[in-house]
């Protein structure tokens, strides 16, 4: 196809705003229209966004950090930003990459968790890329199944890998129509977009996920420093507890959407089929 063919069949950007700057708009009305629909979900998500920044910022508190505790505060803040940027994602119908965030985060949680206070486990993680060691590292960092949050971390880390890293079908899944496209002369093609269903049970994960993996790197800290991290830690816990009626409240909106019949969306085989519908019908709440 020629340059000047595929100009015409291409929607020409507008001279008043260029590529990247439709891309920010874009983004910026989904999240505004998320928050418009999903108030109790905006006040969740808030909630447990504010909890993480207070209890992370809290080991400040901490006099005479050890080094290997400056080393695992460093690394929560980063998976912290995983976290944060992955709900953006998820929210703005970015499934995929949103889930890769979270399996990250769910990564680099089990390390902290395995580092705690071992100098030579954080030299380890420090030189995981050295081609003497990494076998070493794949060893000894691993998730601890025996421990609850543990447990729920490596779940996550699984769930993200099957569906966002390795299996890259998330936003596939949850692919529904929303308009037709044709230019003259030319098939007709299907303008497609991840359904709210596909957001909501993103959204789920994000939720289950997100405790599990800021108790993993809290509970390092609270073996010598649980007089300080008291209270932080109390009000931490109160929104992990506000997070469960939410989850309940998603899972009842994709019942009610899965009780909908004659959604078109695609299929294994790559063809669109007819599943239950309600998933591109927003509601005020999710309750």
């Amino acid at each position: 196809m020629r340059p000047e063919e595929l100009a015409k069949i291409m929607t020409p950007i507008r001279n008043d705003l260029d590529a990247f700057g439709e891309l920010c708009a874009s983004q910026h009305a989904r999240l505004s229209k998320f928050r418009e629909e999903y108030p109790d979900l905006e006040v969740v998500f808030g909630a447990a966004l504010e909890a993480g920044r207070l209890i992370i910022s809290s080991i400040s508190l901490i006099r005479s950090m050890r080094p290997t505790e400056t080393y695992r505060w460093i690394m929560w803040q980063t998976l912290f930003e995983y976290q944060k940027q992955s709900l953006l994602l998820i929210i703005t119908a970015n499934t995929d990459a949103g889930l890769a965030l979270i399996r990250l985060a769910a990564e680099l949680a089990r390390d902290v968790a395995v580092i705690r206070d071992s100098e030579e486990r954080l030299e380890l993680w420090q030189k995981r890329r050295d081609s003497v060691r990494k076998r070493e590292y794949r060893r000894i960092f691993q998730f601890d199944d025996a421990s609850s949050v543990g447990a729920m971390a490596h779940k996550t880390y699984d769930l993200c890998s099957e569906f966002g890293v390795h299996g890259q079908v998330s936003d596939a899944m949850h692919l529904e129509p929303v308009g037709r496209f044709s230019a003259s002369g030319r098939d007709e093609l299907l303008v497609l977009r991840v359904s709210d269903s596909g957001v909501l049970s993103a959204l789920q994960i994000w939720l289950t996920a997100f405790g599990s993996v800021q108790s993993l790197c809290l509970e390092t800290f609270g073996v010598r420093h649980g007089r300080t991290l008291a209270e932080p830690h109390r009000l931490f816990m109160d929104t992990l507890e506000a997070i469960g009626p939410a989850l309940k409240a998603i899972t009842k909106r994709l019942q009610e959407c899965s009780a909908k019949p004659n959604c078109p969306t695609l299929d294994k085989s790559g063809h669109f089929s007819a599943r239950p519908n309600g998933c591109g019908a927003r509601k005020r709440t999710t309750g």
